[in-house]
C-alpha cells in the first residue's frame, strides 16, 4: 500500500501543479517557483530574466479551425518549448495563448536570444490539420531583465507584459524589451 500512497501522491502533486493541456506548468505553480527563484537571484546576486509570450491571432485560429485545432496548437507551442529552452528554465501557462519564462541566471542577451530563437523555432513549425495545408502559427514576445534590486515577481511580469504588447502594437511575430528603447525589430 505504501508504493501505491507514494505514487497516487505524486500523480496528485503532478496534476495540481500543471497545466491539463500542455503539461507545462500552470500559473500557480509557476508564481511559486518564480518567487523562490526571485529570492535565490537576490541572494545570491545572480541573473534573472522572464518572457511573456502570446500566441498571435489565435482568437482567429480558434473560430477559423475549431478548439481542437487551437488546443494542437497550444500543444505544439509546449513541445517547442521544451525543445528549445533550456532544462533550467521554467514555462508557464499564464492563462488562454499566454504564456512566461523564468529565465534563471540569464542577463538581457541572453534572454534575447533565447526569445528570438524560440520566435524563430515556433515560426518554423506546422501544425497538420485534417485535409489541409499546414497551418502556421507566430507568437509576440517581452523581455525583462532583474535590474532593480527592490522589485518583485508582479513588477517584472508586469513590464515584460508591457515589452509584449509593445511587440503586438509593433506588428506581432517579433521580441522587444523593456524598457523599449533596445528593441530587435
Amino acid at each position: 500500500m505504501p508504493c501505491k500512497r507514494s505514487s497516487l501522491s505524486s500523480v496528485l502533486t503532478r496534476q495540481a501543479h500543471s497545466d491539463y493541456l500542455t503539461g507545462l506548468d500552470n500559473r500557480r505553480h509557476f508564481l511559486e517557483q518564480a518567487e523562490n527563484e526571485l529570492v535565490r537571484t537576490l541572494r545570491y546576486d545572480r541573473d534573472l530574466s522572464i518572457l511573456m509570450i502570446d500566441i498571435d491571432h489565435f482568437k482567429q485560429v480558434n473560430d477559423t479551425y475549431g478548439h481542437k485545432v487551437g488546443d494542437i496548437v497550444l500543444q505544439k507551442f509546449a513541445a517547442v518549448c521544451r525543445a528549445t529552452l533550456r532544462n533550467i528554465d521554467v514555462i508557464g501557462r499564464i492563462g488562454g495563448e499566454e504564456f512566461a519564462v523564468l529565465l534563471p541566471e540569464a542577463g538581457r542577451e541572453q534572454a534575447m536570444d533565447a526569445a528570438e530563437r524560440l520566435r524563430a523555432a515556433l515560426a518554423c513549425t506546422q501544425v497538420k490539420l485534417d485535409g489541409g495545408l499546414p497551418l502556421h502559427v507566430t507568437a509576440s514576445f517581452g523581455v525583462v531583465t532583474l535590474e532593480e534590486k527592490d522589485t518583485n515577481i508582479d513588477m517584472l511580469l508586469n513590464q515584460a507584459d508591457q515589452a509584449l504588447y509593445h511587440a503586438k502594437n509593433q506588428g506581432r511575430n517579433r521580441v522587444c524589451i523593456y524598457p523599449f528603447a533596445d528593441n530587435k525589430q
